[in-house]
């Protein structure tokens, strides 16, 4: 990925807001379509659910002119498995998948940046 940019915050939903701005901010900087931002959104507030309140969580995003890369995390395992097999991620990413990294999982979330899906 060429351009990356990293967001750690306390994990608890008076936080999502700043998530959705910056989000709205990184979708405005990609020419996102209001759709496409919106399923961005979307996806990452699932994701931001799932998480147990009051730890921290960081939200990673990296993109060229093909793709964005997401990555919200760390979960306690299986939360990000449990999170990928519901049918609502699969809706809105082009792909979804768990990752671990030792006991903790991430969540990783791809959007093709291509004007067609």
């Amino acid at each position: 990925m060429k351009d990356h940019i990293v967001l750690s915050l306390p994990s608890a939903r008076a936080w999502d807001s700043v998530v959705g701005l910056v989000l709205g901010g990184l979708g405005t900087r990609l020419d996102l379509p209001f759709e496409r931002l919106d399923e961005l959104q979307l996806a990452v507030s699932t994701a931001l659910d799932a998480l147990q309140p009051g730890g921290e969580v960081t939200l990673e995003a990296g993109f060229d002119a093909d793709e964005l890369v997401v990555r919200v995390g760390p979960f306690a395992a299986p939360a990000a498995t449990s999170v990928v097999s519901g049918h609502v991620l699969r809706a809105l990413a082009d792909s979804s998948r768990a990752t671990a990294e030792g006991d903790r999982e991430w969540l990783e979330l791809t959007f093709a940046l291509a004007e067609s899906r």
